[in-house]
């Protein structure tokens, strides 16, 4: 099962993982082996619910996470 932080920097940095999140995230997160609380998480789009469980996951390299600009509205 694929980490949430592994995941989101794979997005980041992989234009094939990108595109696979735009175009289908559900498919793509399933793919990835995303844990479904993760995938609801996402899918949310809510940045303090997606920052909690990268805290969970690695809580000292949140300011390292890229979640700001991936998640926040413009």
């Amino acid at each position: 099962m694929a980490t949430l932080v592994d995941y989101l920097v794979r997005v980041d940095t992989s234009p094939r993982e990108a595109r696979a999140f735009r175009t289908n995230p559900r498919r793509a997160m399933r793919s990835a082996g995303l844990s479904k609380k993760h995938q609801a998480a996402l899918l949310s789009r809510n940045p303090e619910l997606i920052r909690r469980f990268i805290t969970e996951e690695k809580p000292l390299d949140v300011s390292l996470c890229l979640i700001n600009r991936l998640f926040s509205p413009i």
